[in-house]
């Protein structure tokens, strides 16, 4: 079973010991599939569900990380309507953590469920890694797909015109 597979069925799990009708916080950011798969499985069953984002829109990875020629980014924003016309709340802007504590949520929330997603990509420790003009494809991808979505003017790193060398074995990293 997949390391993801058993976390979905660990939540399923923990799911079944709370009653329905709680009231669940759910923050992404993103284990995006874990939690939003959680937060539509709470809301069919009656329960209300929130989700708290750290960044302006949901998506995490699957937003910022993947360049929007492989992905398209109306498709998550076509799920994220379809999950609010089903009665799960966004709010966006929003890190946990730093704008809402624990014990707040302690307080207000039933059930908090947490997946941090990736907030930071893999070093790569050989020599010159840290040398200036080396970046993470995390870095460059997520200005690139900042500014191709408006979220800022342009992207922080620019490689137009630069002999660009890429060292990895995946698509992001």
């Amino acid at each position: 079973m997949k390391q993801s597979s058993v976390r979905a069925a660990l939540f399923r799990k923990e799911l079944k010991r709370f009653t329905s009708s709680a009231t669940y916080m759910l923050n992404c950011g993103l284990g995006t599939v874990i939690i939003l798969a959680a937060a539509v499985a709470l809301r069919r069953r009656g329960d209300e569900v929130t989700v708290f984002e750290k960044e302006r829109e949901v998506g995490g990875l699957l937003r910022y990380g993947i360049p929007c020629f492989k992905l398209e980014k109306a498709l998550l924003d076509r799920r994220r309507a379809l999950l609010e016309a089903e009665g799960i709340v966004f709010r966006t802007g929003v890190e946990v953590g730093r704008d809402l504590s624990a014990a707040w949520l302690r307080r207000t929330f039933d059930f908090v469920a947490l997946a941090i997603g990736t907030p930071a990509a893999r070093d790569l420790p050989i020599p010159g890694h840290d040398l200036p003009g080396v970046h993470f494809a995390l870095e460059y991808l997520g200005g690139q797909n900042r500014a191709l979505l408006g979220e800022i003017a342009a992207p922080p790193i620019d490689a137009r015109g630069k002999r660009v060398l890429v060292i990895g074995g995946g698509d992001t990293g």
